[in-house]
């Protein structure tokens, strides 16, 4: 996969107009470029449905997570209202752990969203070069005696500014450094103390007796 990806990076950051100049046989390399164009192209069209996919699942989960999490509020008023401390404490946890997922969903959203925002650019992108590669071929099998293609060098090259701009804007390789075993441990014990002290606070706004139980039985 990342192999894949740099190898993506590279055609979408490469000189059509370099390649040209430089090679042996421009035909032969126009109608080549041409063709991995047009690979690279299938291949993003086949990951944007995907991403669109993904982002439709990720959206219907969220929107399940969020009954739940009522519910399970619901059902801790419940049991606080019957007496059982216990299973309302349960009841809060699972709440909890629903609040905890809805968040994750929400930076998975987040991260499929800036993909599926690259994955639209670099076919823009790559479309735009094959156009070009397909047009300088024309123009190659028109010209006698094989000159130079590159009569319309100012013209493309403001093109060519923009695709070259896509090798610093997709980051199609994972660059971000996970935390160490001892922070993630450190963060996952205080996350539990947050979540023990949140519940506890509800738990007591919730006994008979309490002045929010006194405020909610008064209206």
């Amino acid at each position: 996969m990342l192999n894949a990806a740099i190898k993506l990076k590279d055609i979408i950051s490469s000189n059509v107009t370099a390649l040209v100049d430089s090679a042996a046989d421009p035909a032969k390399l126009l109608n080549n470029l041409q063709r991995e164009f047009e690979a690279s192209i299938v291949a993003l069209e086949g990951d944007r449905a995907k991403a669109v996919r993904r982002l439709k699942d990720l959206e219907a989960n969220y929107v399940q997570n969020e009954m739940r999490e009522a519910d399970w509020g619901d059902k801790a008023k419940t049991a606080m209202a019957s007496g059982d401390e216990s299973l309302a404490r349960q009841a809060l946890m699972a709440r909890e752990d629903c609040r905890e997922l809805l968040s994750s969903i929400e930076r998975e959203g987040q991260i499929a969203k800036t993909e599926l925002a690259a994955i639209e650019e670099a076919i823009e992108e790559l479309e735009i070069k094959r156009e070009d590669a397909r047009q300088r071929a024309q123009d190659q099998a028109a010209s006698a005696g094989g000159h130079s293609t590159t009569a319309r060098g100012s013209k493309t090259d403001k093109r060519l500014e923009k695709i070259t701009k896509m090798q610093k804007r997709a980051e199609f390789a994972t660059d971000h450094v996970s935390p160490g075993i001892s922070e993630a441990a450190a963060s996952r014990d205080i996350e539990e103390l947050r979540r023990k002290e949140l519940i506890e606070k509800e738990l007591e706004a919730l006994r008979p007796g309490s002045t929010s139980a006194k405020r909610r039985k008064s209206k």
